[in-house]
């Protein structure tokens, strides 16, 4: 009785064994990596954060005419007033001040 117990062990390790072994074999595929899925975040963004500084820098440019076109402008007021000190008329002008 006791060999067959010992028979009947070294069977179930043997198949237990094979099996083991037929799944270790199976699970040793190739594997192919894409580089397209390597890399850093900027490698695979580069393009969208090249656009992102393009349009800031697009941004920044037109308001910054906006600022200068305001701020760009030279404004004198004119008093004309009469003998007794009571204003007269009042002239404001506003010319453009030239960037060379």
């Amino acid at each position: 009785m006791v060999m067959q117990y010992i028979k009947n062990s070294i069977k179930l390790v043997g198949i237990l064994f094979f099996m083991l072994t037929s799944l270790i074999v199976s699970a040793q595929e190739k594997i192919k990596i894409s580089k397209e899925e390597i890399g850093t975040w900027f490698e695979r963004n580069w393009m969208w954060v090249a656009i992102g500084a393009v349009a800031l820098i697009l941004l920044i440019a037109l308001f910054s005419r906006g600022a200068v076109s305001r701020l760009g402008s030279r404004r004198t007021t004119t008093v004309i007033k009469d003998d007794r000190g009571k204003t007269k008329s009042v002239v404001t002008t506003e010319e453009p001040i030239k960037l060379s």
